[in-house]
């Protein structure tokens, strides 16, 4: 091979060689914006989905809240005024607790698959059937399937009015203060629509008559133990 061969051969190579390094961080500079662009990606997806996360928690931190506060407030003697709300009887009717304003409301949290609910049911139907003339309304709110509740109160003859419902009751039970949904859970509610009192856990039948008889007062009660 001649000198100029030579030459000509290392030119070639070095050129090759030039063009190749150039190749490769061409393909290191691309390959560099696009993971910037997937790392870019990843933070404006978590950036965007952390918030839904956190105004959900926020959420359910203000109601739990709202629901220990109320409970303080009973606790402390005042009487907050009742949460709103609206269910569906067995019929299927929906009913608001605007209904019973005026009257002194008793509203019981419970569910078949409850046995102190069940056993403290008695009691209610016979309180209510005793003061109903007297203005006192119980509701028994049913956080349950319709069906089971339907046939349930049948059998023992539920005298009251009763609401049923799932999701939708669980969270009005939370609304009245019952954060863990302990079940039965009972409000005792005046005639101004203010909550008085309330009893976690299964309640007595003479126990339940004395929070009756002090919101009624003694008038109405002289004249209810006469009729």
């Amino acid at each position: 091979m001649t000198k100029s061969t030579k030459n000509k051969t290392s030119v070639t190579v070095y050129i090759i060689a030039v063009l190749a390094m150039i190749g490769g961080v061409t393909v290191y500079y691309w390959s560099g914006i696009d993971n910037r662009d997937q790392d870019k990606s990843a933070k404006t997806t978590a950036k965007d989905s952390n918030p839904k996360k956190d105004t959900s928690t926020n959420k359910v931190n203000i109601r739990n809240h709202a629901a220990t506060t109320l409970i303080q407030k009973i606790l402390t003697g005042q009487k907050p005024k009742r949460p709103a709300f609206a269910m569906r009887d067995l019929k299927g009717k929906v009913r608001h607790i605007k209904e019973w304003n005026n009257k002194i409301v008793i509203i019981n949290f419970w569910a078949t698959w409850c046995p102190p609910c069940k056993r403290e049911m008695p009691a209610f139907i016979d309180l209510y059937k005793k003061y109903k003339k007297s203005g006192v309304e119980i509701i028994g709110v049913a956080i349950d399937e319709t069906e089971s509740v339907k046939q349930f109160v049948d059998d023992i003859g539920v005298n009251y009015t009763i609401l049923v419902g799932q999701l939708d009751a669980m969270e009005i039970n939370r609304q009245y203060g019952n954060i863990r949904g302990q079940l039965p859970y009972t409000i005792f509610i005046n005639r101004q629509q203010q909550i008085v009192a309330v009893k976690r856990g299964e309640i007595k039948k003479q126990e339940m008559e004395r929070a009756i008889l002090k919101l009624i007062g003694p008038t109405s009660s002289t004249q209810t133990a006469e009729q």
